[in-house]
């Protein structure tokens, strides 16, 4: 059970995600790995740009909305992370190209979208926001050969310890071991993801069902 999701943002470009889960030292970390491929006869330039708002997007069925961030900051060392009231979210397994941080402003002035329709980034690496309503952008500058792909990899160190998710300072998620990750980012991922399939396979490869007619 390896989620993807794939589709074209432009022609001759496509954009595949996929997240595994991973153990390290004892908790669990998940890898988000985005690999954007050039399909089409031309080069293709651009940047590719994550951003970090205060809203969880889920199904209907699930409780998502509001996410409040009070206190954002980016970071650059060992590659690039983004802090959320106090813990990192995630570390991308290469640095950024560019990154910045914006509170939303008492009219939604600093809106974190138009850096990221602009391939800019605001100059700020830290933002608080009364209203829990800051953002950050973490940026990557993007240039394919045509058959060429770029990988960002980005993991989530979600750790064992019961946190409670409204408090407006959380505590740090667990060290992770860099060196896990040494390499080529998407090559590492490919291997990790390899390791997760054979883990399922071992546990139920050989479980069967037999049915009666209908």
């Amino acid at each position: 059970p390896i989620p993807a999701v794939e589709w074209s943002p432009q022609p001759g470009l496509t954009l595949r995600s996929e997240a595994i889960a991973i153990e390290q030292g004892g908790a669990p970390v998940t890898l988000l790995r985005h690999r954007l491929t050039n399909t089409g006869s031309t080069p293709v330039e651009g940047r590719f740009s994550l951003l970090t708002r205060p809203i969880q997007v889920n199904p209907p069925w699930q409780n998502g909305g509001l996410s409040p961030i009070h206190d954002i900051a980016v970071e650059s060392d060992s590659g690039s992370a983004v802090r959320v009231n106090g813990r990192v979210l995630f570390r991308t397994l290469i640095a950024a190209d560019a990154q910045g941080t914006q509170a939303f402003g008492t009219y939604g002035e600093g809106e974190i979208t138009r850096f990221a329709a602009a391939g800019t980034v605001p100059d700020t690496t830290s933002a608080k926001d009364p209203d829990g309503l800051a953002a950050a952008i973490t940026s990557y500058d993007v240039r394919l050969q045509p058959g060429e792909h770029r990988d960002i990899v980005l993991a989530f160190a979600l750790g064992t310890r019961r946190i409670d998710a409204k408090a407006k300072v959380l505590p740090d998620s667990p060290t992770l071991d860099l060196a896990a990750f040494a390499g080529d980012p998407g090559q590492r991922f490919d291997a990790f993801a390899t390791q997760v399939a054979q883990q399922w396979q071992a546990r139920f490869g050989n479980i069967g069902l037999s049915l009666p007619d209908a």
